[in-house]
């Protein structure tokens, strides 16, 4: 990989193909403003190699056709690897908007990028 941009996104992808020999990624778009995390949008991929490139991924995500500043993938598999039957990816979908809904900082268990690809993380903001 090179020091390109997405290049750190492109390497998590490999990692986590390698890992699993292919995964659903459940994605979730968000918006980063002040002490603010706000989800915007939510869909689910199969990756079923590890030839995701980061142009690719944020073509996807722009369709969207909202402002986003960072996004969340969260690679889920079955036992022995390999994508998700769609009904379950559903199901973990729903289950990790909950959890994030509940606590922000699960954003972080997940790969975390920003806009460029670059890894990001959310820290919790001090009580006053």
């Amino acid at each position: 990989m090179s020091s390109s941009r997405g290049a750190e996104f492109e390497s998590w992808i490999a990692e986590r193909f390698a890992a699993s020999g292919g995964f659903t990624a459940l994605i979730l778009l968000v918006s980063l403003g002040g002490d603010k995390v706000e989800m915007i949008s939510c869909s689910y991929v199969h990756v079923i190699g590890d030839e995701v490139r980061w142009r690719d991924m944020k073509t996807m995500l722009d369709a969207s056709r909202r402002k986003w500043d960072g996004f969340a993938i969260f690679a889920e598999s079955p036992p022995g690897g390999g994508p998700l039957i769609d009904i379950v990816a559903k199901a973990r979908l729903q289950e990790r908007i909950d959890e994030v809904t509940i606590n922000r900082m699960v954003l972080n268990d997940a790969g975390f990028f920003d806009t460029r690809g670059r890894p990001i993380r959310i820290d919790p903001v001090g009580l006053h």
